[in-house]
This record gives structure tokens, sequence and C-alpha cells, in this order.
């Protein structure tokens, strides 16, 4: 179901049993919950689209996903519940990861966070059990409550940043204990005594 002028993609009817789907090139914005539960294992976004609105795609069964490099903003739960989901790819020119955008992906083992992010919300990739690396780009300044807590795989996160993001004490909450912190080198000390890394027993200094 679309808007008159085919721009706006309004609902993707969920009892449709199609698992390949390719997005009109007509269409701007992915309106909020069009894909909500719906069967999709392949989909298609077109390079025109710029926009991926709250809920978007909440509890599909899509395996990846490659996002296009038009897309601006993904929205609050875009892809939250997708528990198939396994990669993806978040295009450069997003600036923030919303709140719960990937939440409780439980299969998503690969993520590409853009250089072009500055902010994670608050419970971005919370619940994804099966995420285990994670590279935090250099222009990200803060992580919201929540963003990582539960992501009980995660074994090693790259900073690429010499100053620490601001973060709040449940950020990472549940992997401090089990998770290496990668730093630049000559920034251990900062991570270290900054609110929220310093509860991170294990940073190394690694990265050039």
């Amino acid at each position: 179901m679309f808007d008159k002028s085919k721009t706006e993609l309004i609902l993707y009817p969920e009892g449709k049993t199609y698992t390949n789907y390719t997005i009109p090139s007509s269409v701007l914005k992915i309106k909020s919950a069009a894909f909500e539960n719906c069967r999709l294992i392949s989909l298609t976004i077109p390079d025109n689209v710029t926009s991926i609105e709250s809920a978007a795609f909440y509890g599909c069964r899509m395996t990846s996903i490659m996002i296009s490099e038009t897309i601006t903003r993904i929205a609050g739960s875009a892809f939250s519940n997708c528990t198939d989901l396994a990669s993806v790819t978040i295009p450069n020119g997003v600036i923030s990861i919303e709140h719960g955008a990937f939440a409780d992906c439980s299969s998503l083992k690969h993520v590409t966070i853009p250089d072009s992010v500055t902010s994670i919300q608050y419970g971005a990739f919370m619940d994804c059990c099966s995420l285990s690396i994670v590279t935090i780009p250099n222009k990200v300044t803060s992580i919201d409550s929540s963003a990582f807590s539960g992501c009980t795989s995660l074994k090693h996160i790259y900073l690429l940043s010499e100053n620490p993001p601001v973060i709040e004490y449940d950020t990472f909450n549940n992997v401090e204990d089990t998770c290496i912190l990668h730093v630049p080198i000559g920034s251990k000390k900062e991570y270290a005594q900054a609110e929220g890394w310093e509860r991170f027993k294990n940073i190394q200094e690694d990265i050039l």
C-alpha cells in the first residue's frame, strides 16, 4: 500500500507469503510498521529511499540486509526483534542509530557502523546476544543507556577515538567483565578513568 504519489510505502500486507520483495524505485520513505512481522527473507531497498521510520521492519524474518547509501535516518525500533537477522551494514550518512533500532536481534553477529555516526541511542543493540565484535567510529561522542546491554557474546569492542565517548553506567551492562576494550595507543589512561569505561577489567592499547 502506497500514498497517491507512490513515494511513501505505507504497508506491506502481513498475510503475503512472498519471501523476496523489491521496493519500487519511486519510494522515498518507508513508513512506521510498514513491514511489521512480514515473512520476507530478502528485501531490496532502492537508492531513492532516504528514511526508514519507527518499527518499519519490526519482527521480520530477514537474515541480512544491505541498507541503501542514501538512507540518512533509521528510526527507533526500525529492525527490532528481527530474530533471524545475522548481519547488517548501516550506510555512511546515518548520523544517529536511534533507540532500539536493532534491539532483540538475537542472531545478529556482524554490524558495520559507519564513520558518519555521532551517537548511539538508548537500547540500540540491546539483547543482541550473538554480537561478538563491534567497532565504535571516531566521531561517536555519546552512547546512551543500555545501548549494548545484554550483548552477552560481546568479546571485543574497538574504539577509534582517543577521547572516550560519554556513556552511562549500564551502556554495556553484563559485558564489562568478559569483554576486551581496544583503544588507541596513548589513550588507555583516559578510558580507565572515564565514567562507565572504568568498569571494564581489560583495556588494551593496540589501535594506531
